[in-house]
């Protein structure tokens, strides 16, 4: 083997090597987070947003009970209230969800 195929050996060798232990420090950083998430540093991985700032909006809600099906919308107020409609052509259900 000549001195170039064992040094191109060596790296590899080091390179899997560094690899690995990347890996497993990050593995590691995870589980501590996960098993520590009330300290200051595992929250600062979390991310730090209102829930309640999201918008949704269901135009083609099918809801089936029992033999009724039932369709209709549903959409985030301002409040953050879901408003709920729905029909199934007999019976209409609207109603305000708090989230």
């Amino acid at each position: 083997m000549s001195a170039s195929s064992r040094d191109l050996i060596v790296a590899r060798r080091w390179t899997a090597t560094g690899l690995w232990a990347a890996t497993l420090v990050c593995w590691l950083v995870l589980f501590w987070g996960a098993n520590h998430m009330d300290s200051p540093a595992a929250q600062l991985t979390m991310p730090m947003f209102d829930w309640s700032a999201a918008k949704l909006k269901l135009t083609q809600l099918t809801m089936i009970q029992g033999g009724a099906t039932f369709q209709g919308t549903a959409e985030t107020q301002e409040d953050g209230q879901l408003a709920l409609k729905v029909s199934d052509g007999n019976k209409q259900i609207q109603t305000a969800l708090k989230m």
